[in-house]
């Protein structure tokens, strides 16, 4: 897993990269009609720069052209089906630009074969063990390759999601070939391998209709007093803090009783997932613990 920080999360503009990615099409369009057109028979057999380059140029090109034409027209007919604008970003768009992905380098390698005069059967044939051996090094990237389309054509996880697994937690930014994106709550952009996803649990927050926040803190028993105490104190502040929160799934619960502290975790059930929200009450929650302690602190000497 990899962190990076990023000062702002900025959001992709969709439908200036659908226009780019238009435009290309029709760039190499003219591109192909015009090496199509330079091309002719009066290029020398057994010239190297010559017919073969040409030749893999065109395979290369008119590959990529159909390739892109059959993405833009997919990409069109199912924003228009789900009557949703050029900006419009999901789990299907991206398996679908994933898929273009992989083609356009199997397009490649078909040009190379061609600029080479080399028989593909003869070729894959002459490297099948180093093949092997490559794909034996590079099973990681082909499972999370794999993977990744699982998601990708999946409704579990989606753009924006908010998903926890294992100690990472954050927001889905975007979903690769080998990484999905997450953008945490410290504005750090987090790479989690596909594999990872696919293998262990994960919390998908962001389908159900509601936001559970949980606290854990350890406190002195003196300190503490009756427990009832402190759960009283932390409902009165927040209902008037917030007068519209709904608290009738506030929950106290005593983890582990030590010979001096007592760890407990408290749990604040909010009915709308709104971020502003949950910052402020994650925010005065932890305040409120902090002034219930301090207003209750017992100095060793009165112990």
């Amino acid at each position: 897993m990899i962190k990076t920080r990023v000062k702002a999360n900025k959001p992709i503009d969709q439908a200036k990269k659908e226009g780019r990615r238009r435009l290309f099409f029709f760039l190499k369009l003219i591109l192909l009609v015009v090496i199509s057109t330079w091309y002719t028979s009066e290029f020398e057999e057994d010239s190297f720069f010559a017919k073969p380059f040409v030749l893999a140029g065109i395979y290369y090109i008119s590959g990529i052209l159909l390739v892109s034409l059959g993405r833009i027209l997919m990409v069109y007919f199912y924003l228009k089906r789900k009557k949703k604008g050029t900006d419009f970003k999901d789990n299907f768009i991206l398996g679908i630009n994933g898929i273009s992905a992989i083609l356009h380098v199997i397009i490649l390698l078909i040009a190379l074969l061609a600029f080479f005069k080399l028989d593909a059967k003869e070729f894959f044939t002459s490297i099948s063990i180093v093949a092997a051996a490559i794909a034996i090094i590079s099973k990681d990237y082909i499972a999370n390759t794999i993977n990744g389309f699982i998601l990708m054509f999946s409704n579990q996880l989606s753009l924006n999601d908010y998903i926890v697994i294992e100690e990472l937690s954050g927001r889905i930014t975007d979903i690769t070939l080998l990484n999905v994106v997450l953008l945490n709550d410290e504005d750090e952009i987090v790479y989690v391998p596909n594999t990872l996803l696919v293998t262990h649990n994960v919390v998908n927050t962001s389908k159900k209709n509601f936001k559970k926040l949980s606290f854990d803190f350890e406190m002195d028993r003196q300190t503490l007093g009756n427990p009832d105490d402190l759960e009283e104190y932390i409902v009165k502040a927040l209902k008037s803090e917030f007068p519209s929160i709904n608290l009738e799934k506030f929950s106290l619960r005593i983890f582990h009783i030590l010979k001096d502290t007592v760890n407990l975790k408290l749990y604040i059930t909010l009915d709308k997932k709104s971020k502003e929200m949950e910052r402020a009450v994650w925010r005065f929650t932890n305040k409120t613990i902090l002034n219930y302690a301090k207003e209750n602190y017992v100095p060793l000497a009165q112990q």
